[in-house]
């Protein structure tokens, strides 16, 4: 009978050293490095001088992390002529998944002609913070929206993103001086 018991008791000790063993080894097999990662970013519309800052978006098909969220980075709500948009994206590791350190060139980013500015990677390696470029806003500034004369004073509404304004004195449509 003690015979007996010790080996029903060895057998289970054996059984579930086994269960623990194969369980840790599922364990550290399900914890995989993700080495790249690949986003596709879009726009409700292309930042415009002017224009109230709107809506970007960035999806991956990857099934090894999740698009959290992404947004303009932004102080102010207008577009101003001149501004390089930048876009912050934040990325989640799915369980079993973690990110590796990740650099310029584990990025395959696409759309929007977005480019890789920075990564953030917090301790635990299970969230990611990516910033990209966009295009700078170009094209033609608008024209001032009022313009006064006092005295020897000229006055004007600044116009965003000017780096210098050329004014210009007519007295009856001839042109006096021009600074």
């Amino acid at each position: 009978m003690i015979k007996r018991g010790w080996t029903l008791l060895l057998t289970v000790l054996l059984f579930s050293c086994v269960i623990c063993f194969s369980a840790w080894a599922a364990e550290e097999e399900e914890d995989q490095a993700i080495t790249y990662v690949t986003l596709e970013f879009s726009w409700d519309k292309a930042p415009k001088g002017g224009d109230l800052v709107g809506h970007v978006y960035a999806a991956s098909s990857d099934r090894q992390y999740t698009v959290e969220g992404t947004e303009y980075v932004k102080r102010d709500d207008t577009w101003i002529f001149g501004e390089r948009p930048v876009v912050e994206v934040a990325l989640s590791a799915k369980s079993g998944y973690y990110f590796s350190d990740l650099k310029r060139g584990d990025f395959h980013i696409s759309g929007c002609s977005a480019k890789y500015k920075s990564v953030d990677i917090d301790a635990d390696k299970t969230y990611l913070t990516l910033e990209v470029y966009l295009n700078k806003i170009d094209g033609n500034l608008p024209a001032t929206t009022a313009a006064s004369w006092i005295g020897t004073s000229a006055s004007w509404d600044e116009v965003g993103g000017c780096r210098g304004y050329n004014v210009k004195l007519y007295r009856d449509d001839v042109l006096i001086a021009s600074v």
